[in-house]
């Protein structure tokens, strides 16, 4: 009950403040000219917890999750790569897609929210489908 309310308190604060948060993350990387802009999310990302079903997830290994600049993607679990995905971010949404789909997949094929919000402990990204959301940080 204590994460479900502390979850419930992060996603406030996350709609709150949407246009200040813009602009910090902006300022940490000047070459972008939105929040969402494509250099923002290539790189290797952490994914440590996820929401769904009105559960949060904490992972005691959290897997790796790498967006390349050339499209493609991968999530690594252990040091090897898990999965291989192609992604494409328009702003505000991130399309990520399978060429061999598989139903356990931890990113199903769908058009992604994907929200940043920089932190004094550095870059968020929320990635978010109906009620499912996926917290990667850096």
């Amino acid at each position: 009950m204590k994460k479900l309310s502390l979850l419930y308190l992060y996603l406030a604060m996350l709609s709150c403040n949407q246009e200040s948060s813009k602009t910090a993350v902006n300022q940490n990387n000047p070459t972008d000219s939105t929040v969402s802009g494509t250099k923002n999310i290539f790189g290797k990302w952490t994914m440590c917890s996820t929401y769904a079903e009105g559960m949060v997830t904490q992972f005691n290994v959290c897997p790796a999750v790498r967006f390349n600049n050339n499209g493609t993607g991968n999530l690594e679990l252990n040091g090897g790569i898990a999965e291989s995905f192609t992604w494409t971010l328009k702003t505000p949404g991130l399309k990520i897609f399978y060429n061999n789909p598989n139903p356990n997949l931890t990113f199903p094929d769908t058009f992604y929210y994907a929200g940043f919000n920089k932190t004094e402990e550095g870059i968020k990204l929320t990635l978010t489908h109906n009620d499912r959301s996926y917290y990667l940080s850096r």
